[in-house]
């Protein structure tokens, strides 16, 4: 397990592995049950690969018109 990430449907996730796949994911596709104990996959790796790193992204920031 790389990390934990606590997020609203509105958020974005994003994934990253030993070998430079970066994936994008919208926090409302992300199925809130999977199967029992086996939790929800949310990218697909080769036998060497590795996930190495998880972040939420941050909330865009809205333009100010002056």
């Amino acid at each position: 397990m790389v990390g934990i990430n606590k997020m609203m449907d509105d958020e974005d996730l994003m994934l990253i592995t030993t070998l430079g796949k970066i994936i994008r994911i919208h926090g409302g596709n992300i199925p809130v049950i999977g199967r029992n104990t086996q939790g929800v996959r949310l990218i697909g790796i080769e036998s060497e690969e590795k996930v190495c790193g998880v972040a939420r992204l941050a909330e865009k920031e809205e333009e100010s018109v002056t």
